[in-house]
């Protein structure tokens, strides 16, 4: 009877073992914000995205909106400027706060509407002005002298940009109708991007606007506190699992130590074949995940060639890390297993020599 007992609980430990090691590998690595941190800063992905966000800005040849007010500068000009303003350092800082306080929000049980996710552009304001002002003034000084009358002119024809400034022209002229620090006033030192999504967050005097798709933005949050709740619950189940596997290992020993021998090869047994199914698994899913991933992300990406790589890459890193991590552990529990099973054996031999 001890002995059928000992065969359904190990039965049972070979099959939700592995289960339960991979869905914890997967939690840990998944969910593990430094991963993300590294791989965004291991594949140069600040600096893309500020130039696809900047190339996505001057995709038009024609000057629209604000750009159309800075008949100073040339699109390349404009571009240095902007790149001056936001840098990849900016960039990234502003990234590894959203995450960690993402996966703040992730371990807490607030409501994702009440989520304190927010980027800071306040040193970005108070050096905006500086940068603008010096980049305007050495426009300024690059360019030749001309008569009014010719700036006149060059203004009717709807010129892209003024190729020459009066004697008398005065920069901080300029920069008063601009009303630079005006503009750059009206920005919040901080962007709770939340209340940005949900159209609550005001710029100046203008009150907030009416958000479109209320109804569906009010859907997707509910859609995101739902998987967050169900995934914190099945975290929850995988250390419980951990700890009944662990009393069923305890169990199964207990069952066959009337013989010592006996007891170190179920128990060998039953780390040995986990190990066994662990790392088979993990060596033939590798490519074939990689292919998948491939064909997903690089034939059925909308986004542009270099950052769906860099997405590719971090996705193929994540699987490969979860993989290793399976690896070692399989082969320490193939070890183990082969160790306790040789013990059997040499106990056994050691009883029938007496």
């Amino acid at each position: 009877m001890k002995k059928f007992l000992a065969f359904i609980f190990s039965v049972i430990f070979i099959i939700i073992f592995p289960i339960t090691l991979v869905a914890y590998n997967i939690k840990t690595n998944v969910f593990n914000d430094d991963f993300y941190k590294k791989e965004l800063a291991k594949y140069n992905t600040y600096e893309l995205v500020i130039n696809e966000a900047i190339g996505q800005l001057f995709s038009s040849e024609e000057r629209t909106g604000v750009i159309q007010e800075i008949p100073l500068l040339t699109f390349d000009e404009l571009k240095a400027l902007i790149k001056q303003l936001i840098t990849p350092v900016w960039l990234q800082q502003q990234i590894e706060n959203i995450i960690d306080q993402s996966f703040a929000w992730f371990e807490s049980n607030t409501d994702i509407r009440n989520a304190k996710i927010s980027v800071s552009v306040a040193d970005l304001k108070n050096k905006s002005p500086d940068i603008i002002k010096n980049e305007f003034e050495q426009k300024v000084k690059s360019l030749k002298t001309c008569t009014k009358a010719d700036l006149k002119i060059f203004n009717q024809h709807d010129l892209n940009t003024i190729p020459c400034v009066p004697a008398d022209y005065d920069i901080n002229n300029f920069l008063k109708d601009f009303d630079v620090n005006g503009i750059i006033n009206q920005i919040p030192d901080e962007i709770d991007l939340v209340k940005l999504i949900k159209g609550e967050v005001t710029f100046g005097d203008e009150p907030a606007k009416e958000t479109k798709n209320k109804e569906q933005i009010e859907q997707t949050f509910n859609t995101i506190n739902r998987v967050r709740d169900y995934l914190k619950t099945v975290f929850t189940v995988i250390n419980y699992l951990f700890i009944v596997l662990g009393l069923v290992f305890l169990l199964i020993a207990s069952l066959t130590m009337k013989r010592l021998h006996s007891m170190f090869r179920w128990l060998g047994f039953d780390l040995l074949l986990p190990g066994i199914f662990i790392l088979a698994g993990s060596i033939a899913l590798h490519s074939i995940l990689t292919d998948r991933i491939n064909s997903i992300l690089i034939t059925g990406s909308k986004l542009s060639t270099e950052l769906s790589q860099i997405l590719k890459n971090m996705v193929i890193d994540l699987i490969s890390q979860i993989l290793t991590n399976l690896r070692i552990e399989s082969i320490i529990l193939l070890l183990v297993g082969i160790v306790l099973i040789v013990i059997s054996f040499i106990i056994k031999a050691g009883k029938l020599k007496d």
